[in-house]
């Protein structure tokens, strides 16, 4: 008797169990290298022959058996994967990591799951094996060409790895979110951030499903709780502005971080120059899976 998996491998260390109903018995067996085990039941026992599966392996259809005459006989069980790991990675032209992209699993069925990739351009999911496969997985980062993988649904659930390079989009396309800049203890928005704004509005109105929230921050200057409030006035002055631009409201959201995540030493209590002080009064884009 031999164990193989839906890819045709044989399964090691995995129980076989045999019941012998002309005996009223139950034996149970570990599998060989080969995912083989043997035995010699008498000629016309009816034998029940099973794999009952477990945290790797889904059950094997059992197969009946009784020898009417002496020999030798096969008998094959076949199992598949209960869950499979499916990866795809994003990176750049160079080979890096783009973290917060917007990976769309389409499936069979049309349904769409939404996910973001990781710190290290990484989405992960399981699937099992009753679960309907994907047939096609949408890529998008911001500031490159969207991409879409086609899939190729197979009978066994395996696990497979996806990678995407991705390519810049061009020059006047390219939204330059560190234009998105204010003037301190200001928060209405410069015509260099307009600029870049509309460059956003263009591209959301080109993938209508998309979701994205503008985060705005601070320099240290001022209290903790005011520059909370700043920042807020902040994002949502982007937000307005794509609004007035007729993007839903809906699908745009904002945040402001305040002085909680500054890009460089400038703290409280830190001396800093006007230049280092600016790098902190930024916008920040991300995509958002659910609204």
């Amino acid at each position: 008797i031999q164990l193989i998996s839906c890819e045709k491998k044989p399964l090691q260390n995995e129980t076989i169990e045999i019941k012998n109903t002309s005996q009223n018995s139950i034996v149970t067996m570990q599998t060989d290298k080969d995912g083989k085990v043997q035995m010699k039941p008498k000629v016309k026992d009816e034998l029940v022959i099973s794999f009952e599966g477990n945290e790797i392996y889904i059950p094997a259809e059992e197969k009946t058996f009784q020898a009417t005459s002496e020999g030798k006989y096969n008998i094959t069980l076949e199992t598949n994967n209960k869950l499979s790991e499916q990866t795809i990675v994003f990176l750049d032209e160079n080979g890096n990591p783009l973290v917060g992209g917007m990976v769309e699993l389409k499936s069979q069925d049309n349904t769409v799951k939404k996910a973001t990739t990781d710190k290290n351009g990484v989405y992960t999911w399981s699937r099992s094996n009753t679960e309907i496969i994907e047939t096609e997985i949408l890529c998008n980062v911001i500031n490159y060409k969207d991409q879409s993988i086609k899939t190729k649904p197979t009978a066994c659930n395996t696990s497979q790895s996806y990678t995407v390079r991705f390519q810049k989009m061009s020059t006047e396309s390219f939204i330059e979110l560190g234009l998105i800049l204010y003037d301190f203890d200001k928060y209405n928005l410069r015509n260099e951030g307009k600029s870049e704004l509309n460059k956003l509005v263009a591209y959301m109105k080109e993938r209508p499903s998309l979701v994205v929230e503008l985060s705005s921050h601070t320099d240290c200057r001022g209290s903790d709780s005011y520059n909370i409030e700043l920042s807020q006035n902040r994002a949502q002055s982007c937000v307005d502005f794509i609004i007035a631009q007729g993007i839903d409201s809906k699908r745009i959201i904002a945040k402001g971080f305040g002085e909680t995540a500054l890009l460089n030493r400038c703290s409280d209590g830190v001396e800093c120059t006007p230049e280092e002080h600016q790098q902190n009064r930024r916008t920040e884009l991300k995509f958002v899976l659910e609204n």
